[in-house]
């Protein structure tokens, strides 16, 4: 059986100038970071 990777999304939060983590689907982010690649970077850990 193969694993099953879930990704996550980055979604630029315009007026809080931040960039959210979240899972597809969430409606809550599960980090907030001021960069997109170290949003990225958050995701991918």
């Amino acid at each position: 059986m193969a694993n099953k990777k879930e990704g996550y999304d980055i979604e630029k939060r315009p007026v809080q100038g931040d960039y959210a983590v979240r899972k597809p689907g969430s409606e809550r982010a599960s980090a907030v970071q001021p960069t997109q690649g170290k949003a990225i970077d958050r995701a991918r850990n």
